[in-house]
C-alpha cells in the first residue's frame, strides 16, 4: 500500500507484508487518521494513525443459505463505500455485502441472493445500498440491506465501479459501459462510450462530471 501527502507528487510505502500473498483491493479514509482497507480472503485492516500502523480485523464466518454458519471467513472483498451516516459497506464474493457501523471494527453480512461477485458498492441515499459486479449484475436495498432486489440494465458487461456524481449514481465498467441513475439506483439509463474503453474507476470533480479511468489510464473526454 502506498500513500501520498502532497496531492500525488510523491509516494511512499504505507504498508507492506511480503510474508503472505493477500493483496488489498480497496481502501477508504474516514478522515486523515482513520482508514480501512480490504482484500483477499476476508482481509480487513484498520488504521487510527493515518496509515502509519495497521491492525488486522478478524471477520466472523459468513452465513450459509440455511442461516447457519457457512464455514470460515474467506470471501474476497473488492470494494468499499460509506454512506452519509458513516456506515461502511464492503462488496464481496458470492453475492455478499458486509456492513460496519464502527469504522470497520465489527462487521455483519448482508446476503443479497446473488451467487456471483460484487466488485463495487455505493450508498446514494440514507438506507439505500447498491452493489454491482459480474455480467452487469446490480442489486439494490432500500432498507439498510435487510432485503434486496435485482435492478435490470439490459447489459452483460461487468460493472467495475459505482460512484456518486452529485445527485446521480454512476455505474461504469467494461466495453465502455456507462450507466446513470437519478433515482438512487432504482433505475439506470445507459450512455455507453463509443470507444468501448474498459472503465475501471471514476472520481467526481467540483466543476461537474467525473474523471474516468481505464486499463490504459485516464480517459480523455
Amino acid at each position: 500500500m502506498f500513500e501520498t501527502r502532497d496531492g500525488g507528487e510523491t509516494w511512499e510505502i504505507a504498508r507492506i507484508d511480503a510474508s503472505v500473498d493477500r493483496p488489498l483491493f480497496a481502501v477508504h479514509a474516514f478522515d486523515a487518521q482513520h482508514l480501512v482497507a480490504v482484500g483477499l480472503w476476508s482481509l480487513v485492516l484498520t488504521s487510527a494513525d493515518g496509515g502509519r500502523s495497521w491492525s488486522t480485523v478478524p471477520l466472523p464466518a459468513p452465513p450459509a443459505a440455511d442461516g447457519r454458519n457457512g464455514g470460515k471467513a474467506d470471501l474476497n472483498l473488492f470494494g468499499l463505500a460509506v454512506d452519509d451516516r458513516g456506515v461502511l459497506y464492503a462488496a464481496g464474493e458470492r453475492g455478499m455485502v458486509l456492513r460496519s457501523t464502527d469504522r470497520g471494527t465489527r462487521w455483519t453480512y448482508l446476503p443479497t441472493g446473488y451467487k456471483g461477485s460484487f466488485w463495487s458498492v455505493a450508498s446514494p441515499a440514507a438506507g439505500v445500498v447498491v452493489a454491482a459486479g459480474l455480467r452487469g449484475s446490480i442489486y439494490r436495498s432500500a432498507d439498510d440491506g435487510k432485503s434486496w432486489s435485482r435492478v435490470e440494465n439490459h447489459g452483460k458487461s461487468s460493472i467495475t465501479a459505482l460512484v456518486r456524481d452529485g445527485s446521480e449514481l454512476l455505474a461504469l465498467g467494461l466495453d465502455g459501459l456507462l450507466l446513470r441513475s437519478a433515482e438512487h439506483g432504482a433505475r439506470f439509463v445507459a450512455a455507453p462510450r463509443s470507444d468501448r474503453a474498459a472503465l475501471t474507476a471514476a472520481l467526481p470533480r467540483a466543476e461537474g462530471g467525473p474523471v474516468l479511468f481505464s486499463r490504459g489510464g485516464v480517459v480523455k473526454d
